[in-house]
């Protein structure tokens, strides 16, 4: 049995998003006229992408994968996230080829 014949095709699209809302604010806290109760940078409900990308496996005869966009990384030094892809390739049944590329200016 070939390659082609067990490659089973994906393509999923993942986000993660988060809502941190405080219905509790008094309008004295978002105005720099007061500041003895001014607290800079508080917003209403505050918006976060946390992560959002498109992925998919077992492209070229069950051989590619790929993840585009919003992403973050956890490894055994800790966890990143960037904008940017990442594909992996799968020539044998033993090794295992990984590439991760995102914007220079991602980096921090």
């Amino acid at each position: 049995m070939g390659l082609a014949s067990r490659a089973h095709l994906t393509l999923n699209a993942v986000a993660r998003l988060r809502l941190d809302a405080d219905f509790g604010i008094d309008p004295a806290e978002q105005s720099p006229s007061r500041p003895d109760r001014f607290v800079p940078g508080l917003e209403e409900a505050a918006f976060d992408m946390m992560m959002a990308y498109v992925e998919g496996a077992g492209y070229a005869g069950g051989l590619l994968g790929f993840r585009l966009g919003r992403q973050y990384v956890v490894d055994p030094l800790g966890w990143w996230s960037f904008d940017g892809g990442s594909s992996e390739s799968r020539p044998g049944r033993i090794s295992r080829w990984k590439l991760t590329a995102a914007p220079s200016s991602a980096a921090a």
